[in-house]
């Protein structure tokens, strides 16, 4: 038992600003006929992993494993996979999301179809967009691997090649100064000091290790090539086809409503160290070294397997043709471009994995969920705010104006009085009326004090509920670090959130955080 326990509250998609009526998620979550026909995973049906002529299960084996040199992957097994960039930290909370759902997924659908199921974690180690992966915040201070406000160079090389050992004390100080207080601060401290600096992947993929252990495989694409390249090589030798299936998807996508999130496919080629792109037309292909034909550029692709590398549009069709998914997890921009792309699995010849969100979440701690009573508030309501996305704080307009009201009343009364002045010239009455113009003068100003007082607790409360559900003015999703969590409950918080969350749900999952058992747990500790 970890001592730490959640409560979920449920909160539709489209009852959130942040997603809203029409968001992908939504229109997911309340079955619309609009999402006809998308691949979405659907629990207690028929098992459907990826296919494809190029799936060689014998050559897939020696590649997974579970870092201890032993191999757990059959020809039998199948792969609840996600992926992400390299983030530094793992980067924001959404990532530690998504692999709790590739997690829980797994372990039901092995239970379901009684084959052996294993989740799977691609690290895209082939991007190079340093700038999204050299930071993370945790307790509202950004680190930054770098110098922020160096230019961008127009060649960047995969964060596969870029070594993180120049910040490895850096890192270690802002640790020191941002976690030292936290009960597991030096746990967190201590897994990032034995994680390899070698390159960000490598870091991700220790910092992942940190989190979740054996229950979780890792792959790095680039160990992929020999596999992938057969298949990258076929869709650039039918690059016309290609490029009309992804056209295709882009068209549907904007007859829906929706903004298609991909410009085009396209594929690198790795040379001295960088990720150049490769222009590519109907029948030519401007590699570095000088233009040539289509089919000449597929067959470098073909010897060279470690020289090339898809974008995104290209990279999941070439993870559905290799390994046998039977489901790929993504977030709300992903599951868009998946989508996007479906035409030119046909091209590929591949069978795509069915599709499934992942658990969307934001986790109340305990201080926060007090603060938000004490506003008079309910956990789903601080999605609604006004100040979380136009600057202003809450506006009480759902209370009665309670000045107002008195104010009327107190009006109505003064007016019977010089109603009977003006029949009764009475001093006695003139002075008792003026009394008690001036007494409620009086308390009209001490009611405006106190709701003015009360107002300014309220905006300190409302700001703290802010600052945590939204750092940055962001869905905590996408801002917080999982380790900031850690450092505060230790690996209590990933057996919580493995326990309590819930995949197959989609909605946004409010969490109450429960850390009383935690409490109880160290006083027995103290007590021995």
């Amino acid at each position: 038992m970890s001592g730490l326990s959640f409560k979920i509250r449920p909160v539709d998609y489209e009852k959130m600003p942040q997603f809203g009526a029409s968001h992908l998620l939504s229109r997911l979550q309340r079955g619309d006929g609009s999402m006809a026909g998308f691949p979405i995973l659907r629990g207690g049906t028929a098992l459907v992993t990826s296919e494809s002529p190029y799936l060689d299960r014998d050559a897939l084996i020696p590649i997974m494993g579970d870092g201890s040199g032993s191999n757990i992957v059959t020809g039998e097994s199948c792969f609840v996979v996600a992926g992400q960039q390299a983030g530094l930290l793992t980067g924001p909370l959404y990532t530690f999301l998504k692999t709790i759902s590739v997690i829980l997924l797994a372990r039901s659908l092995e239970e379901s179809s009684g084959r052996p199921h294993h989740p799977l974690f691609w690290i895209a180690s082939e991007d190079h967009d340093l700038l999204e992966v050299n930071r993370c915040t945790i307790k509202g201070k950004r680190f930054v691997a770098g110098d922020p406000s160096e230019p961008v160079p127009p060649r960047r090389p995969q964060v596969a090649d870029v070594s993180l050992e120049p910040h490895r004390e850096i890192l270690l100080d802002f640790l020191d100064g941002t976690l030292a207080e936290e009960p597991h601060g030096r746990l967190v401290r201590e897994g990032v000091a034995r994680s390899s600096f070698d390159n960000y992947g490598a870091f991700f993929r220790d910092m992942m290790g940190e989190l979740f252990g054996k229950s979780l495989l890792q792959i790095d694409p680039i160990s992929l090539r020999s596999l992938t390249a057969p298949v990258l090589a076929d869709l650039v030798e039918r690059w016309p086809d290609t490029r009309a299936a992804f056209e295709k998807g882009t068209a549907f996508l904007l007859e829906l409503g929706f903004r298609p999130p991909l410009v085009e496919p396209g594929i690198f080629e790795i040379r001295e160290g960088y990720r150049i792109k490769v222009n590519l037309d109907e029948k030519v292909a401007e590699l570095s070294d000088g233009p040539c034909s289509l089919a000449e550029a597929a067959e470098r692709i073909r010897q060279k397997p470690y020289a090339f590398s898809p974008n995104a549009a290209l990279r999941p069709v070439l993870q559905d043709a290799v390994i046998p998914v039977s489901a790929f997890v993504a977030g709300p921009s992903e599951l868009l471009y998946l989508w996007q792309i479906d035409p030119i699995y046909a091209v590929a010849g591949v069978r795509r994995a069915p599709l499934y969100p992942r658990i969307s979440a934001t986790f109340l701690e305990p201080s926060v969920q007090r603060t938000v009573k004490k506003a008079g508030l309910k956990p789903e309501q601080i999605f609604r705010l006004p100040g979380i996305s136009d600057g202003s704080l809450l506006e009480r307009s759902d209370d009665p104006d309670v000045l107002a009201s008195v104010e009327n009343a107190g009006e109505t009364f003064i007016s019977c009085v010089e109603s009977c002045l003006d029949q009764y010239d009475n001093k006695w009455l003139r002075r008792t009326r003026n009394s008690l113009a001036s007494q409620l003068d009086k308390l009209y100003g001490k009611i405006r004090g106190l709701l003015a007082e009360k107002d300014g607790i309220d905006r300190r409360r409302i700001e703290k509920v802010t600052g945590a559900a939204f750092p940055g003015g962001i869905l905590q999703e996408r801002a917080a670090n999982p380790f900031e969590f850690v450092a505060r409950y230790g690996l209590a918080f990933v057996d919580a959130a493995m326990a309590k969350l819930n995949p197959w749900r989609i909605c946004h999952q409010v969490v109450e955080m429960d850390a009383s058992g935690l409490r109880e747990k160290r006083n027995e500790e103290d007590d021995q």
